[in-house]
């Protein structure tokens, strides 16, 4: 059975998309336990972690993962978000889940796949660039990426479209993408620009048949049951005070709501124009799309004629699930609002399992094979030739897979996408600072005065500390490991190598004592890094230094002076 990993899980909702074609989970993640209370309740404890992704190692999964799933926090590339981007807080998190799956490919058998999920925003958040950037870190991984737009309303009552990356690995070929090609439901006019306006990225076709036209269910189908004298309802000084704060448009779809009768329903946004709380309704038989219900601008409302009115209520978290394409056996074992979210913030069901069974059903078709057999198998062909002349004559190197082969992106691409990897305030690095600081320390950080910019700074003992990351700067790398992988990163590699001896030297020289960290160390060893620090400031002999550590003494007799601050 075809095994997949499910980051940024939520509830689960992949996962319960995913088990009716064949796949296995064998590992879920999600910082919440809210989540992970509606979670467990549907599928047990055994294969969800509750940690911060960046906290996650490739020891911490299993090893022959066939498929990475990661819907990850939409805030900031949302077009109703603050519009920060991949550099945000929470669409940020991308970049740990990247370094993980970059960590999991150096070190164990890479994932056939990897499925990415997230609002059409994406498209143009930094104005195409969050999207270049993930696409091209999947293509430095050796992923052939898809990009397309599937909307929940051809499966459910819902409008939901979102974007997914489907990135495919072995024995995808390299060819030329086109500038112009034909638009579809799946691939859009704006999808088709993207495409057009990035043609370094190794991207392609894959075959997928039209998808349903739109649900065979309209709203209606799902709406719970409720009482007249249910406390849900509105009072109805408070619906006529929403009406008459509508703009004349929807205000005629109200009268046409009530004038519909038969219990006709429809939803309700409220949103702010021009200053003012408004209402506004949609009647097609469609819901607007899912929001987590954090403010009176996110909660989605049903209005239902009764006789010769209208009447309002919230929409129950079971009535959310259902406009996920959720069956009615998904236990809710939270409260209301609590359910609302989880469903808000998951994917469609039925949109998501139809785009898994036509782009990855190769997968679970062929796991019968032995992993030896695996190897040798070709792919199908999964993606449709956009151009005659291959990538390779174009760049000049041969097809991926052969090591010898130089970057895709030219030197100005290349230096564009290095600068957005991050190279201060990642997690690790926060944390780390976060330890010292309740263990009574004070520092300065990022010191551009110091060559090269240590990550931690302690003035007056003269100790300068820095998190590197295992990959960028050639630790846990073996040398057959390293000879193995292609000539683009040996010399990246190594650079950062005689990079960072370089700048160590000329601390040294300088009086300053060097202390190298690495991020694994400080994930999983957070406690034990931050008293070595302390032991260091205090003058006190090292012990023998655990893995991922590295300490290099000052080349004058400046001693450290064990003060703790540099106040």
């Amino acid at each position: 059975m075809a095994r997949f990993a499910e980051f940024f899980a939520g509830i689960g909702l992949v996962r319960l998309a995913l088990e009716p074609l064949g796949w296995e989970c064998a590992f879920a993640n999600d910082i919440s336990e809210q989540k992970a209370d509606m979670y467990r309740a549907r599928f047990g404890d055994d294969h969800l972690v509750v940690r911060d992704v960046a906290s996650l190692t490739a020891d911490d999964l299993p090893a022959d993962l066939d498929l990475f799933t990661a819907s990850f926090p939409c805030i900031d590339v949302s077009l109703a978000g603050n519009r920060n981007g991949l550099d945000g807080d929470h669409s940020g998190t991308f970049w740990p889940f990247a370094q993980l799956l970059r960590e999991y490919c150096e070190r164990r058998r890479p994932p056939a796949a990897v499925l990415i999920e997230n609002v059409v925003g994406l498209l143009s958040s930094s104005g195409g660039r969050d999207l270049q950037r993930i696409i091209a870190t999947l293509n430095e991984l050796g992923y052939r990426c898809d990009l397309l737009r599937v909307d929940a309303r051809w499966f459910v009552p819902q409008s939901r479209p979102r974007v997914f990356v489907v990135a495919l690995r072995d024995g995808v070929e390299l060819h030329e993408a086109e500038s112009v090609a034909r638009s579809t439901r799946v691939r859009p006019d704006a999808i088709r620009r993207f495409l057009s306006g990035h043609a370094s990225l190794d991207m392609g076709d894959i075959p997928l048949p039209d998808p349903p036209e739109r649900s065979k269910e309209s709203l209606r189908d799902i709406v719970e049951h409720m009482d007249s004298d249910s406390s849900l309802w509105w009072p109805d000084e408070k619906v006529a005070a929403l009406v008459e704060a509508m703009h004349e448009r929807h205000r005629a779809r109200m009268d046409a709501l009530r004038k519909a009768g038969d219990g006709a329903v429809g939803t309700i946004y409220r949103r702010v124009r021009a200053g003012r709380a408004v209402g506004e309704i949609r009647t097609d038989g469609v819901a607007g799309c899912l929001r987590t219900p954090v403010g009176g601008s996110s909660v989605q409302f049903l209005a239902q004629s009764d006789g010769n009115r209208v009447r309002i209520r919230s929409m129950t978290a079971r009535e959310y699930a259902r406009l996920q394409g959720v069956t009615d056996d998904f236990p809710i074992v939270v409260g209301e609002r609590q359910g609302m979210f989880g469903f808000g913030d998951a994917v469609c069901v039925p949109a998501m399992r139809w785009l898994v069974e036509h782009a990855l059903s190769h997968l679970t078709n062929s796991h019968a094979d032995t992993q030896a057999a695996r190897k040798q198998v070709t792919q199908p062909r999964l993606f449709e030739r956009r151009g005659s002349q291959p990538k390779a004559a174009r760049y000049s190197y041969p097809v991926a897979g052969e090591h010898s082969r130089r970057d895709p992106f030219t030197v100005a691409e290349r230096s564009a996408i290095m600068r957005k990897v991050r190279g201060k305030n990642t997690s690790p690095e926060l944390r780390l600072r976060r330890a010292l600081w309740r263990e009574g320390l004070r520092y300065r950080v990022n010191v551009k005065e110091l060559p090269g910019r240590p990550d931690i700074v302690f003035t007056r003992a003269k100790l300068a500390v820095f998190v590197d990351g295992e990959f960028w700067h050639g630790k846990k790398l073996s040398a057959e490991r390293l000879a193995e992988m292609s000539p683009y990163w040996q010399r990246k590699i190594a650079r950062n190598v005689e990079r960072d001896q370089r700048v160590d030297a000329d601390l040294a020289d300088a009086g300053w004592n060097v202390l190298r960290v690495g991020s694994q160390t400080v994930s999983k060893h957070l406690d034990e890094s931050a008293h070595l620090v302390v032991r260091l400031l205090h003058g006190a002999p090292s012990p023998p230094l655990p893995a991922g550590v590295e300490f290099k003494p000052s080349r004058k007799s400046d001693d450290m002076d064990g003060t703790h601050s540099d106040g």
